[in-house]
C-alpha cells in the first residue's frame, strides 16, 4: 500500500526493541516508535541528558549495531530519527534541530522536542498501552480514534502542526497548501 496525503492517518506504536537483534534489544527498553501514515516516525527516548545535548554521537561505536549500553542505544535511536521526543527538565518545551552525522552523507535534520520528566512518563504509559492496540505491521486505526491518549494529542499539537515538520511529512499528514499550513 502506498500512503497518500491523509489528515486522518493511521498510527502505529511499537517498542524499538522489536527492531533490534536479541543481544541488544534489552538496551532499547523504554524507547518507543510512533509511525504516522506508514512513513513519518517519531521516536520517544528516555532521558539521555547525561550524554546529549550536544547531539554528536562521539560516545557511539562506529557500527550502531554494536551499542553496548542503554545510554548508547538511546542516543543512537535519537540520532537516526527524523523526530525525537526526550525528557530534559532544563530544556522542556524547547525544540532543537541538528544534522547527524555532521560530516557524513547528507540527510534530513534531526529535530528533538524536549519535554519534562512528568510529561514523558505520561507519554510512555500511553505508548505502552498503544503498543498493544496499534502495533500491527499494517496499522488501520486512524488518529481520530486515538485522541483520548495524551501522547496522540501531544504529537498532533507539537509535531504534526509544527512549522519545523519536513514539508513532505506535513503533506503526508494532510497539511497541504489548501489549509495554509505548509
Amino acid at each position: 500500500m502506498k500512503p497518500g496525503p491523509n489528515a486522518d492517518y493511521p498510527v502505529q506504536v511499537y517498542p524499538l526493541s522489536w527492531d533490534e537483534a536479541p543481544a541488544v534489544a534489552p538496551l532499547y527498553h523504554g524507547v518507543s516508535g510512533m509511525i504516522l501514515n506508514f512513513l513519518v516516525e517519531i521516536v520517544f527516548v528516555p532521558d539521555v541528558s547525561a550524554a546529549a545535548p550536544p547531539w554528536d554521537g562521539r560516545q557511539l561505536p562506529a557500527n550502531l549495531d554494536e551499542v553496548s549500553t542503554a545510554e548508547q542505544a538511546r542516543l543512537a535511536a535519537a540520532l537516526v530519527a527524523n523526530y525525537a521526543v526526550t525528557p530534559n527538565e532544563a530544556r522542556a518545551g524547547d525544540v532543537e534541530r541538528f544534522r547527524w552525522p555532521a560530516d557524513g552523507e547528507p540527510r534530513a535534520d534531526v529535530v528533538v522536542r524536549y519535554v519534562s520528566q512528568a510529561e514523558f512518563a505520561r507519554y510512555s504509559a500511553d505508548l505502552d498501552n498503544l503498543s498493544t492496540i496499534v502495533s500491527g505491521i499494517h496499522p488501520e486505526t486512524p488518529v481520530s480514534e486515538l485522541r483520548d491518549y495524551e501522547v496522540v494529542r501531544f504529537v498532533e499539537r507539537d509535531v504534526v502542526a509544527a512549522a519545523w515538520l519536513q514539508p513532505g511529512h506535513a503533506a503526508l499528514l494532510g497539511r497541504g497548501a489548501a489549509d495554509g499550513s505548509s
